[in-house]
């Protein structure tokens, strides 16, 4: 595909610069020629996709082919100006259709379309790589062009090649190439020196055509730069416009000042973490949905204490349910006395742990997990739970939990048990009521 891609290139140089300059690369032509008509073959046999299915079988993918894109690849492929040159002879008429080639292109289009979509590739550079073959290939085209009505002309005292004198003995095709380009780019950019221009109808003409042409090409060129220009902008806009609502409406409501501060933190670390959400995943079927964040997940909840000894199937289903969720620092993820809707795994940060009345216990970290008497035994938290840090966490909802414990009720039974341990690891001199709670665990469990 690669090599048939800059073939397709070098043709569309070498065609319009071979009929306008008389000068033809014939062996490297003639072997261009043949890649594209070998490749026409193998089109036959190439697997492809139609209405939506994968099509391998032969007989399909040559009907296929033969009813799509045969006629034009044909059409590319074979040197259709030698045919016409041995049929009728040696005329103008034979040279152009060596233009047909030009219907290679299609595969450099099928290039920047497969660029433009490759996430592996930077999409501005993908643009800008388009806009600069087009804006290349087009002021070639023009440029062969405008040679060619004076070599239509014979170069007589009529056309632009004699009157500026851009036809002299000694020049090489090159400087006659390089007067012809100069043209083309002072009329593109409607810079206009003065120093070339037009001088008989068919130059005027051609040079009308030509300007109509190029108010396009500017305005499509112009167009794809200010998208890429602002599309990095827009977000900034949205994102201001978001922020300012948030703080008129905090004003007009009378917001106290550390809430305002919370919610516009919040704010600001909503954007700088998108890369962290898992709400991109919406956009993929179910089934891969679940395979990705199982992936992402799953070693991170077999990892937490409370599911050690639970079985691969039981972290499996919760793991699919999980999703990334940041807490600022200064929150309270619960009070005592609630009863959660999600159990936090902590990934990253520092939690306090604060009895009813406030007091702070102890801290909690990486692989601890919060709102689990709730989750597993539907008991409302004995303790509150005070973010100190910025703090990430996994969170499962619990209705998701309970299912999966509801499937697998030896995992279910073995981290009631680990929660058990947790909670005789603390200090009962520190918190006296942690007896009653370990007590209600036990019987829970042997209910």
């Amino acid at each position: 595909a690669l090599l048939t891609t800059a073939l397709a290139y070098f043709t569309a140089v070498e065609g319009p610069f071979a009929i306008a300059f008389r000068h033809r690369l014939t062996p490297v032509q003639l072997a261009t020629d043949a890649v594209f008509c070998a490749d026409t073959v193998l089109q036959f046999f190439k697997p492809r996709v139609q209405g939506g299915t994968y099509v391998t079988q032969p007989a399909r993918v040559a009907w296929s082919y033969l009813t799509t894109g045969f006629l034009l690849d044909a059409l590319a492929a074979l040197p259709c100006d030698r045919i016409a040159g041995a049929t009728y002879g040696s005329s103008e008429t034979a040279m152009a259709c060596g233009l047909l080639r030009l219907l290679r292109l299609r595969r450099c289009f099928a290039l920047m379309a497969d660029m433009e979509r490759n996430i592996n590739l930077n999409y501005h550079t993908a643009v800008l790589f388009r806009l600069l073959s087009i804006l290349l290939i087009i002021a070639h085209w023009e440029a062969c062009g405008f040679w060619y009505l004076a070599y239509a002309h014979k170069f007589d005292d009529t056309t632009w090649t004699f009157h500026f004198g851009e036809y002299r003995p000694g020049q090489t095709i090159w400087d006659h190439y390089l007067s012809a380009l100069y043209w083309t780019f002072t009329t593109m950019s409607t810079t206009g020196y003065g120093d070339l221009v037009p001088v008989n109808d068919d130059e005027r003409v051609y040079t009308l055509c030509i300007m109509v042409l190029n108010i396009g090409l500017t305005a499509y060129i112009v167009g794809n730069m200010t998208v890429l220009a602002t599309k990095d902008d827009s977000s900034s806009l949205e994102y201001r416009g978001v922020m300012s609502q948030l703080k008129a409406y905090m004003q007009h409501k009378g917001i106290g000042e550390d809430l305002k501060a919370m919610a516009v933190q919040h704010l600001k670390l909503k954007r700088e973490m998108q890369v962290e959400r898992d709400d991109v995943l919406d956009h993929c079927a179910p089934y891969i949905r679940n395979r990705i964040l199982a992936s992402l997940y799953k070693s991170r909840l077999a990892s937490c204490a409370l599911f050690q000894g639970a079985s691969e199937s039981f972290v499996d289903a919760i793991s699919q349910a999980a999703y990334m969720e940041f807490v600022f620092p200064d929150s309270w993820l619960l009070n005592a006395g609630e009863r959660s809707s999600h159990l936090y795994c902590i990934i990253s940060g520092t939690v306090e742990v604060l009895n009813k009345d406030g007091l702070r216990l102890w801290g909690i970290c990486e692989g601890a997990t919060i709102g689990d008497e709730t989750a597993l035994c539907d008991f409302p938290m004995a303790y509150s739970y005070h973010s100190v840090t910025l703090v990430k966490t996994l969170v499962v909802p619990v209705t998701v939990l309970r299912q999966a414990c509801n499937q697998n009720k030896l995992s279910h039974r073995m981290a009631c048990f680990n929660m058990q341990s947790c909670l005789r690891s603390i200090d009962s001199v520190l918190e006296p009521d942690v007896a009653e709670r370990i007590r209600q665990v036990s019987s829970y469990i042997t209910a």
